[in-house]
């Protein structure tokens, strides 16, 4: 017991010891509620460093088990030692499991300079949060690398809402799937997380078109979900950012457009 305690103390003791910049930076936590997965995306052109994150849920809806929970520690650090990854986030050092219960999933890397968010790349932790635990989704994140603690957006998503605006619809496939079809740079519809706008991404657009957060609510295999019990007070146009990336690619590339 002492041992457990003592890990996370030393780690986070280390962390304290960088000074933290005046403008910390974001990284995306997207929450999927009809399914309760949860994943982490750099929405940036650059790799962001991380050596630690933690996520808090007060009602004990997070499921620990490995077979639910995709830990970096279990499936995107170094691919060697006794539970090795892909190296998808750091493929050269080990990562460990510092907490694992209902309220508190933590991990983070001792040795090494960490791994990396790599941009436009989502990382999914699995569907660790628990639809039926509470009916209001009360996550909290705390994502660092060695220098600072970044600032989080959540955002609530559906499966197949490249837009990110809470429901799936003809705008994800024509301004989205559509136009970025082939890429393995802009993934902004990459449904499936295999890195490239494809016909696997299609599949997930076209299986859950019509799913929404904004109305009186949409069955899925998890359970139930409404308006009220998600705790949608808004439904958010698309963001800035992905507004500009949109932009910056057909002025670079050129949009592209296929026959229906």
């Amino acid at each position: 017991m002492l041992k457990r305690l003592l890990l996370p103390a030393v780690f986070l003791g280390c962390l304290l010891l960088h000074a933290a910049p005046a403008l910390a930076t974001t990284v995306y936590a997207q929450h999927f509620p009809l399914t309760g997965e949860i994943r982490l995306v750099n929405k940036t052109a650059t790799p962001l460093p991380i050596v630690f994150y933690s996520i808090q849920s007060d009602a004990g809806a997070l499921t620990s088990s490995g077979s639910v929970w995709k830990s970096i520690t279990d499936n995107y650090d170094a691919p060697f030692g006794t539970s090795p990854g892909n190296g998808f986030v750091d493929p050269s050092f080990e990562w460990m499991r510092i907490s694992a219960t209902s309220t508190q999933l933590t991990e983070g890397v001792f040795t090494g300079p960490g791994g990396t968010l790599l941009p436009w790349r989502p990382v999914s932790l699995g569907r660790i949060w628990d639809p039926n635990a509470t009916a209001i989704p009360d996550l909290e994140f705390d994502i660092r690398s060695q220098t600072e603690t970044y600032d989080i957006f959540e955002t609530q998503n559906v499966d197949g809402d490249y837009s990110e605006n809470q429901v799936v619809d003809q705008f994800d496939y024509e301004i989205f799937w559509r136009q970025f079809f082939g890429s393995t740079s802009v993934l902004l519809a990459d449904g499936n997380l295999d890195g490239v706008i494809n016909a696997a991404d299609y599949v997930v657009w076209r299986k859950n078109l019509g799913l929404s957060l904004r109305g009186a609510g949409a069955d899925s295999a998890s359970g139930a979900a409404s308006e009220m019990s998600l705790g949608v007070s808004a439904v958010p146009e698309p963001s800035g950012v992905i507004l500009g990336i949109i932009a910056l690619s057909c002025l670079g590339f050129g949009c592209k457009r296929r026959p229906r």
